[in-house]
């Protein structure tokens, strides 16, 4: 029975080491000492003969670190690191802390460095799986390690001799450098629906962010997190990230973001999130058209499959076509582009609802639609980019209380009937040749109903690049 109790103790202690080094980085320095600024990790790496892919970075929100992973098939040796680049040595000590509290697996003990470094080490047995904390300055750094724990606590050493020492490896100064950012959050934000949030760097190193966020409400005690993707492959000078807020409310969002010196840092935005109940009528917002096919009937007692071809009305907008993926948000502008000079920009659509597509053809061309409800009506966009615009909008039949009929002279712009001319000379009249219809329909998502009343108005503009000498003929 002693010797059963004796191997539990062994599985779960922890080995806690307090290293010391020749350099004046202990809690009782002078806060003007130099401290460093980045961490060179590929030098760092090198210099210990680490194998870590360097490209495969995720900032860690929880730690507030920027983690780097040993390539897949690694069994032995260092199989993750954390580095982080706090701004005071304070700051430092405290996360060294709390990280260590964390991770511990058994009876632990806070030592703080007198005049070296602090250094703690966690095994589940001596020749197992290893979790080392260490803290130089104001930099903390976290490594797991699979083998001799000896081992571990060597590579420890000479990591900490490396921060303190070298300065290509980590370079000194008075302050830790942290970039300007300009952070863009839609207003409001709709409850349960993905959502993108920008940050630019308008001055500074790049940046990539973490992959969750934390959440907080004036009235709740304790932060939330929420989960975010982002776009970016790694460090950018804009960095843009989706997440799903499924409540609606007044939030404090906090970002951690890191930079390419490893400097980890937050910023906080505001974030308004409100239901489909709450969202302004002159915002657009998604609708959601199952099969991207609308039917329609003439008269409300009518049968849609019982009509021959020639009389079936349908509006379908998405079948047969290939997602565009590779230079989706090009496509995007282009289409926004194309509809800006159709209609008044009251009523143009979000870029991020607009649908890039290739058409499924022996000579395919580059399609883009959206559907959207804006200003009590809903809407449909169809367009083959740089030649030709489609629009559909409809309201209720009959319109509610305190809302007009939709006219043309409503959504056009009011500039279509002049002439213009391009930087070549070629002058277009009217500026976009366009077909405007009104009628009433009853409309339905599917063949079978249920069919409502609407009054629809239609518009099918030909852009001016649309006529040309590129072997024009029938089409």
């Amino acid at each position: 029975m002693a010797h059963r109790m004796h191997a539990l103790q062994v599985l779960a202690s922890a080995l806690i080491v307090a290293g010391r080094l020749p350099m004046p980085c202990s809690a009782q320095q002078p806060t003007d000492e130099p401290i460093i600024i980045s961490v060179d990790v590929e030098k760092l790496t090198t210099q210990l003969n680490l194998k870590l892919d360097l490209h495969a970075v995720e900032v860690n929100s929880r730690d507030r670190s920027v983690g780097y992973a040993a390539p897949q098939g690694t069994e032995r040796g260092c199989r993750s690191m954390g580095v982080a680049v706090h701004a005071d040595v304070e700051s430092a000590q405290a996360a060294f802390r709390r990280a260590s509290f964390e991770v511990a697996v058994g009876p632990a003990v806070s030592i703080d460095g007198e005049d070296g470094y602090d250094l703690r080490c966690w095994s589940t047995a001596p020749e197992q799986i290893a979790t080392v904390r260490l803290r130089v300055v104001n930099v903390t750094a976290r490594f797991g390690w699979v083998g001799r724990m000896s081992d571990a606590l060597d590579l420890a050493r000479s990591m900490a001799q490396l921060l303190a020492t070298s300065a290509e490896v980590a370079p000194r100064g008075t302050e830790v450098p942290v970039p300007s950012l300009e952070i863009t959050v839609p207003e409001p934000v709709l409850a349960g629906k993905e959502t993108k949030v920008t940050v630019k760097v308008t001055d500074g190193p790049r940046v990539r962010l973490a992959s969750r966020v934390s959440l907080r409400t004036a009235d709740a005690d304790e932060a939330h997190s929420a989960g975010s993707y982002d776009f970016a492959p790694g460090f950018s000078s804009e960095v843009t990230a989706a997440l799903s807020l499924p409540n609606p409310g007044h939030y404090e969002l906090e970002l951690t973001l890191a930079t390419e010196g490893n400097t980890v840092f937050t910023k906080t935005c505001d974030v308004n999130v409100v239901s489909r109940a709450q969202w302004p009528e002159a915002l657009p917002l998604h609708w959601e058209v199952w099969g991207d096919r609308l039917y329609f009937l003439r008269s409300a007692d009518g049968e849609w499959g019982k009509q021959t071809s020639r009389q079936q009305e349908w509006l379908d907008f998405g079948l047969g076509r290939l997602p565009i993926r590779a230079g989706a948000e090009t496509f995007r502008q282009q289409a926004l582009d194309d509809i800006t000079q159709v209609i008044q920009e009251r009523w143009l659509p979000s870029v991020e609802f607009l649908q890039p597509v290739e058409e499924c053809a022996v000579q395919p061309r580059m399609l883009c639609h959206a559907s959207y409800t804006m200003r009590g009506c809903r809407i449909v966009y169809m367009g083959v980019l740089g030649r030709q615009v489609f629009l559909y909008i409809e309201q209720p039949d009959p319109l509610p209380e305190g809302q007009k009929r939709l006219t043309r002279a409503d959504v056009l712009r009011d500039d279509l009937l002049q002439t213009v001319a391009d930087e070549h000379g070629a002058t277009s009249y009217p500026r976009v040749q366009f077909v405007a219809r009104e009628m009433k329909r009853y409309r339905a998502m599917s063949y079978q109903g249920p069919y409502e009343p609407v009054h629809i108005l239609l518009v099918d503009a030909r852009l001016p690049d649309d006529v040309n000498l590129r072997s024009p003929g029938y089409r």
